[in-house]
């Protein structure tokens, strides 16, 4: 059987602080964490491109991810791992983001636009394109490459696939943006 290189998946990985009054529970997140764990549970190969920390809850991050068989290339977090606080009021949840969440950065270096070139597809979550200098190191690592299909799943997220054809637009496409 023919090995298939790993889906890249480009985002966000957190610790989920879960808060209801009486308890605090810590769980493994983000959405782009979850979609990496989701391909690989399903049997389609993942490395998760995300920033993760060198404390405690990185540890964690990474542990979670080694159980599931996800591979992760780890961009630098000076101030941490990202955390996520959900409380709840009224019966709808809170959300409070820690500093290194507001500041995440994915970095893009050689083993990044490795995984990314060789990869069948590209699926991005909750990556922080309202950043402009993100948007900027996000633009770098695609190079020639083209792109068969754009599909925005919501701020942030969206999916993309290399084409093999010479008639597509190439990442980002103007249109996208």
């Amino acid at each position: 059987m023919e090995q298939v290189a790993p889906v890249a998946v480009i985002g966000d990985a957190l610790i989920d602080e879960l808060r209801d009054g009486t308890s605090v529970t810590e769980l493994v997140g983000g959405a782009a964490l979850n979609v990496a764990v989701g391909l690989v549970r399903l049997g389609v190969p993942a490395t998760l491109i995300a920033m993760v920390g060198d404390d405690e809850a990185g540890q964690h991050i990474r542990a979670y991810l080694h159980d599931y068989g996800v591979g992760l290339l780890a961009s630098p977090a000076p101030r941490g791992s990202s955390r996520a606080v959900s409380t709840r009021t009224g019966g709808e949840p809170v959300y409070e983001f820690n500093a290194a969440a507001r500041g995440r950065r994915v970095e893009f270096g050689d083993a990044e636009r490795a995984a990314i070139a060789a990869a069948p597809i590209t699926a991005v979550s909750c990556f922080p394109f309202d950043d402009a200098e993100q948007v900027r190191r996000w633009r770098m690592p695609w190079g020639s490459v083209r792109w068969r299909s754009i599909r925005i799943r919501g701020p942030g997220c969206c999916a993309i696939g290399p084409s093999s054809s010479a008639g597509s637009s190439r990442w980002p496409g103007a249109r996208a943006w």
